[in-house]
């Protein structure tokens, strides 16, 4: 498995690769993690089973990162043997050359995670805020073209991809590349989500008491990086127009970013100290407290290869509130596991959470058909059985002339 984001370093690219990996070794197979350097004070998790996890530096610089990574996981993967049955490669934040795509002896299996393409498509330099910090998405938006080339590799090379949503899908098809090995190796296949460890159980109103929050108040709750196309100013005006109607009600925001300090200066100019709160990261316990004692859950991305917080969430039995990005059409159906509105429609999104907040038994019947949304074919384990077999269907190939 080659990531560029493992834990200790989280995010979706991390909880993706992290779930593979775990469920890979509770079924059996040994398992190489090929991933970049941590900080020192922190800690991969324990997995059990036959885990071996193997750092490799790369240059921190935005969008040079993913090509540096690339280059110096398949050193490492030379260095171990190049002997394996099968790499997974995480993409597009792990790209390799050409030349990697022969140099490697195993089948190529090359997770489509997004695109940069897509991700620069839906963001502009006046969603990006002006700090250091900043300077990844202005990257996205002004080098990633170069770096495109890469991600065609992947497509092309690859024995098999594995796209995360059918918006995905359909935007690589207008790339115009086709597959080596056949037209049949593109798979549209959801990342799956860990049902057992999203749960309505983890509900724990102490999770409010310990971060000052009101008991007695309903919860809206943000989980996701404060950067451009996570739609954070969005975010906080939907909250803002529903607080109007709904003003029992309190804003938890699970993340840090180079919006930080923009999104804390907006809330104390709109005068919602009272009613929002930004905690930055929290353990994962208290994450799955906070996904199932929340009330709703808001996601206004503009962009997202798949998004895996609108699974966590109705894994959860929380209601959704979702902008139409990633597998947001494809599963939810408007009124009934969730919401959806257009991309940066903020009144429509404001009038369904002033709704998911006021109407109880709506919330309740939302919440139960969530949760059964992802246990009918969505989980972790649907996910792997599917994997495996892909796994199996490439295991025989040969290596095409170059």
């Amino acid at each position: 498995m080659i990531s560029s984001q493992f834990p200790p370093l989280w995010g979706g690219v991390g909880n993706v690769a992290y779930g593979e990996v775990v469920q890979l070794a509770a079924r059996g197979h040994e398992v190489h993690v090929i991933t970049r350097n941590h900080p020192q004070d922190k800690a991969v998790p324990h997995i059990e089973g036959d885990v071996q996890v193997h750092h490799v530096p790369m240059v921190r610089i935005p969008m040079a990162f993913t090509t540096s990574f690339g280059k110096n996981a398949v050193r490492k993967l030379m260095e171990l043997g190049n002997d394996f049955d099968m790499v997974h490669v995480q993409s597009n934040m792990s790209l390799l050359q050409k030349r990697h795509y022969w140099d490697i002896k195993a089948p190529i299996v090359s997770g489509m995670l997004g695109t940069w393409k897509g991700e620069r498509s839906m963001i502009t330099w006046r969603d990006v805020t002006t700090s250091i910090e900043s300077a990844n998405d202005l990257a996205v938006l002004y080098l990633s073209p170069m770096f495109d080339v890469f991600e065609d590799y992947a497509l092309q090379y690859s024995n098999a991809n594995l796209i995360i949503c059918a918006e995905l899908f359909e935007a690589i098809r207008r790339r115009g590349v086709s597959n080596v090995y056949g037209d049949d190796r593109w798979h549209l296949l959801y990342a799956g989500i860990d049902a057992d460890a999203l749960h309505p159980r983890n509900r724990d109103a102490g999770v409010l008491e310990r971060y000052g929050l009101d008991p007695e108040s309903s919860l809206v709750l943000f989980v996701g990086r404060l950067a451009a196309r996570k739609g954070v100013f969005d975010m906080l005006d939907i909250f803002r127009r529903a607080h109007e109607e709904a003003p029992s009600s309190q804003l938890v925001v699970l993340g840090s970013g180079p919006q930080e300090r923009d999104l804390r200066k907006r809330v104390a100019d709109h005068g919602l100290d009272d009613a929002v709160t930004i905690t930055g990261s929290v353990p994962f316990p208290d994450l799955q407290a906070f996904y199932a004692t929340a009330d709703a859950v808001l996601f206004p991305s503009f962009w997202e290869g798949q998004g895996l917080i609108v699974g966590e969430a109705m894994a959860s039995g929380t209601v959704i509130i979702a902008s139409e990005v990633g597998w947001v059409p494809e599963i939810i159906r408007d009124g009934e596991n969730g919401f959806r509105f257009p991309i940066r429609d903020v009144a429509k999104a404001a009038s369904q959470l002033v709704q998911v907040l006021t109407d109880d038994d709506l919330r309740q019947r939302m919440e139960l058909e969530g949760r059964r949304t992802i246990e009918d074919g969505l989980t972790l384990r649907h996910h792997m059985d599917r994997l495996e077999a892909i796994y199996a269907e490439v295991m025989g190939d040969d290596k095409p002339p170059r």
